[in-house]
This record gives structure tokens, C-alpha cells and sequence, in this order.
């Protein structure tokens, strides 16, 4: 009978109910974050202060230096979740690998909680994986996620429920030799243990991005456990945008339809992001909204799942923003006034995690 696994133990298929396919709970981005802090040393204490006069310097780009003593910590995401949970949400997919993830406060987390919270084993990029890992060869990296799996992460008795790998930019044209082995060594468990493997996908063009996913099938990984995450933003160089008269900030669903056309799954999550990029016109909540509707429209329903990516405190409820709720609180009942039916919703938000993640 197949199980959903998360850090309190399995529960069956049924019982995971309204989900977010990825978000992060509690991390630790110590290493990660270090070279951008590195090269922000420019900025003065004050501005690091968690104060509504620093608000839109967190949102552009400073999130990794908020001074904020609550966030990271379990009571916070208590009561962040605490939001979620009342707006109908039951099950959380945490999409921080092995080196991020906090396993001890996230099975406390789960403890104080009334929401399931199912946690990956697998590795980052390249660049920004804990540095005892880097240098590691598939065969070696293979065996910590089955030890993971077998055993419990991080030497407690949770176990992982998926894999998870992400890739980077490399030189625009190939994957990251270095993350190839990550993805192979998660892709060949996933085909022995039946788990999804969720990817964070390369700087490579959508011909590379079919090639690689091929790949990952030809171990294999069942197509309807893998899903190819951050299938949502569109965006174009800011310059290029405002000095065009003819060009228009639109969205195309070109690529989601060829990676969809593989069988496989995509995730739709950076609902409610407020993160900006430089140099970018990135998309928002409607434009998302318009690519789900169209990929919906063109019969794809069975094979999208939504997040949210929270993964800093400037995306939180605490920060005047909307944390995990934003799928709940504007997607779904946007998606009832569009008159989708409830079959189509329950399919996003139920059906398709649960499918998924089972095995």
C-alpha cells in the first residue's frame, strides 16, 4: 500500500490533503548566503535593522542581511504555518536539501504543528552546496541519499519523502558536470525506491532542458514521479522592456508544454513572490495566474502542482507579506471566479501532490 513519508512517519495517500509543493520551513542558508553577504560588507548596521524604514531594501535583494532574532527559529514558522493551516492548507513539501534543512527543529516544528511537513534528501548546486560535499562523486552522493532513505536524515529517525537536486548556471549551453551526478544519483533511486524526484532546473536552453530530462527517464524514474520545479517566471531584461516600444512583458507556455509533453510534471511556485531581481522585469501573481490558466485550458491539469518558494523572512506573514497562504488566499478562489470546477482544483491541489509524492 503506498504511503506519503513525512518527518512524524507515513500517513496514507488521502490524508495529505491541500498541499504546497515546495516551499522551505526552517534552513540554514549560512554557507549559501556568505558570498553575497561578502559582497555587501558596504552596508551599514542600521540598514541590516528590522525596521519599516529597511522594508524595500529587504524586498530588492537584502533579505539575506535582516537582523531579525525570531526568524529561523521554531516559533516563528509555528505561527507562520498556524496561517496557513487556517486558510485550508494541510501538507507541506520542504524543498531544502541535505546541508539546508534543519532536521531536529523541523520534526519539532511538525510536532507543534497540525500540518504535514514531507522533507527531501539530495544536494544543491555546485556553487552553493556545504563545502564537505563539494568535490563528492556519484557513487558517494548515492549513498548518503540512501542511507537517508533507509535510515533517517541528519541521525534522527525521520526519513526523507522525495529527492530533490538543483542545478545552476554553468555557461548557458551545458549542465554542470558537477550537478549531472546529483541528478543521476537521485534520478537511479528514484527508479529503485519509487520516490518523485523534484529538480531545480538549469540555465540551459529548452532543447537541453528535454535532453536532460530524457536522461533522467532512461534510468528509470517513472514520469509521473518526476517534476521540474520554478516552471513560472517570466521575465525580461528591464532595458530591454522599457526601451522597446514593441516589446511586451507576456507570457508563453512554449517551453512548460514541451517539458509537459514528456509525461513528466511542472511546478508552478513563486505564487506571491516579492522578491525583485536586478536588471529584470519579473512576472507577478496574474501573469502566473494567465500561464496556469492557458496550461490548464490546453489539458494539463493532471500534471501541475503550485508552491510558493518561501525560503526568507521578507516573504512572511511578519513582514507584511503572505507567507504560505498566498495559493490558497488568491489562486484558488481566483481560479473558482474564472469557473474552473472544483474537479479542476481539488486535481492542483489534492490529486496531483498526493499522486505524486506517494510510493
Amino acid at each position: 500500500m503506498k504511503k506519503i513519508r513525512t518527518v512524524k512517519g507515513d500517513i496514507a495517500p488521502e490524508q495529505m490533503g491541500v498541499t504546497t509543493m515546495h516551499d522551505h520551513t526552517i534552513t540554514d542558508f549560512t554557507e549559501m548566503h556568505a558570498k553575497t553577504k561578502a559582497r555587501m560588507t558596504h552596508v551599514p548596521a542600521e540598514k541590516r535593522r528590522y525596521i519599516p524604514e529597511n522594508f524595500t531594501f529587504f524586498y530588492d535583494g537584502g533579505a539575506v542581511l535582516c537582523e531579525h532574532e525570531s526568524f529561523g527559529t521554531v516559533d516563528f514558522y509555528v505561527k507562520e504555518i498556524g496561517y496557513f493551516k487556517e486558510a485550508g492548507g494541510n501538507t507541506i513539501v520542504d524543498g531544502s536539501a541535505v546541508g539546508m534543512r534543519r532536521t531536529e527543529q523541523i520534526i519539532e516544528l511538525a510536532d507543534r504543528v497540525d500540518v504535514n511537513i514531507v522533507c527531501p534528501t539530495g544536494l544543491y548546486t555546485a556553487e552553493d552546496r556545504l563545502s564537505k560535499y563539494k568535490g563528492w562523486s556519484k557513487a558517494q552522493q548515492k549513498e548518503l541519499f540512501e542511507r537517508e532513505i533507509v535510515e533517517g536524515m541528519d541521525g534522527t529517525d525521520a526519513k526523507p519523502g522525495f529527492l530533490k537536486a538543483a542545478m545552476g548556471f554553468y555557461d548557458g549551453v551545458h549542465c554542470n558536470p558537477i550537478e549531472l551526478e546529483t541528478v543521476m544519483a537521485c534520478a537511479e533511486l528514484s527508479a529503485k525506491y519509487g520516490m518523485s524526484f523534484h529538480l531545480h532546473p538549469p540555465s540551459v536552453s529548452t532543447e537541453a532542458t528535454l535532453e536532460l530530462i530524457d536522461r533522467i527517464l532512461d534510468v528509470g524514474v517513472e514520469p509521473d514521479k518526476f517534476v521540474m520545479l520554478h516552471q513560472c517566471l517570466t521575465v525580461v531584461p528591464i532595458k530591454q522592456y522599457i526601451l522597446n516600444p514593441d516589446m511586451v512583458r507576456t507570457v508563453n507556455i512554449e517551453k512548460q508544454v514541451q517539458i509537459l509533453e514528456k509525461g513528466v510534471n511542472i511546478s508552478i511556485d513563486n505564487w506571491g513572490l516579492m522578491k525583485n531581481f536586478p536588471g529584470l522585469c519579473r512576472s507577478d501573481d496574474y501573469d502566473t495566474l494567465k500561464q496556469l490558466v492557458q496550461l490548464i485550458q490546453a489539458g494539463y491539469s493532471d500534471h501541475i502542482v503550485l508552491g510558493h518558494d518561501f525560503a526568507n523572512f521578507t516573504y512572511s506573514k511578519a513582514m507584511g507579506c503572505h507567507g504560505y497562504t498566498r495559493i490558497l488566499e488568491f489562486t484558488m478562489p481566483m481560479l473558482r471566479d474564472l469557473g474552473f470546477a472544483d474537479e479542476v482544483i481539488n486535481k492542483l491541489f489534492v490529486d496531483n501532490p498526493a499522486r505524486i509524492m506517494a510510493f
